[in-house]
């Protein structure tokens, strides 16, 4: 028998990029999210097609937090051409938002002898609920 990888499965907030709005356009409901107001996304070109690219600058770190079951969260990061482009000091760049959690996840074997698929787990938490423990103000890394 194969042995049973571990693999990731999370989530990240869009919504809580700076100046996001939902709308529509077209009669498409769609988000906004102004690149200009948010250091960690890089705008570029793919250079094979030209098209527009555009990435976001992440930090994983480990975290146990009992209330999700997450194993890691996700913050946001800023590297040092947009920190200077933004005009922001290092200490702003690391109290940026954490905007998502990582799960581990260890399939079960089927009978047919694969793994299950798994998708994000849906979270009901209220507001700031699902902020791991060590993210919390005051806790330090």
């Amino acid at each position: 028998m194969a042995e049973k990888k571990a693999y990731m499965v999370g989530n990240v907030r869009l919504s809580d990029l700076n100046g996001f709005e939902d709308t529509v356009k077209q009669g498409v409901r769609g988000c906004f999210i102004p690149y200009d107001q948010n250091p960690s996304l890089y705008v570029g070109q793919n250079r094979q097609s030209g098209a527009l690219t555009l990435d976001v600058d992440i930090l994983v770190r480990e975290t146990s937090n009992s209330k999700t079951g997450a194993t890691h969260f996700i913050k946001l990061n800023v590297g040092k051409a947009n920190r200077e482009r933004f005009q922001m000091t290092q200490e702003a760049a690391d109290s940026l938002k954490i905007v998502g959690n990582l799960y581990t996840r260890i399939p079960a074997q089927s009978a047919q002898g694969k793994a299950p698929r798994y998708g994000a787990p849906r979270q009901n938490a209220g507001f700031g609920d699902d902020l791991p423990e060590a993210a919390a103000p005051g806790a330090g890394w």
